[in-house]
């Protein structure tokens, strides 16, 4: 797609961030319990999907 052009490290094909919480996390108006998470992303041309999942 042309129109991402920006290499992103946490936005790779078949890589899984992993994220770890010692307290629980608020975005916006949920409460992600304290854990180890993957984290992926999806970029889009105005928003990012955001996509926390743990095991």
């Amino acid at each position: 797609m042309r129109h991402f052009r920006i290499i992103n490290t946490i936005t790779m094909v078949h890589i899984a961030t992993t994220l770890k919480f010692d307290n629980d996390l608020r975005i916006k108006n949920q409460v992600v319990p304290a854990g180890k998470y993957a984290f992926f992303t999806i970029p889009g041309r105005e928003n990012w999907t955001v996509i926390l999942n743990k095991n």
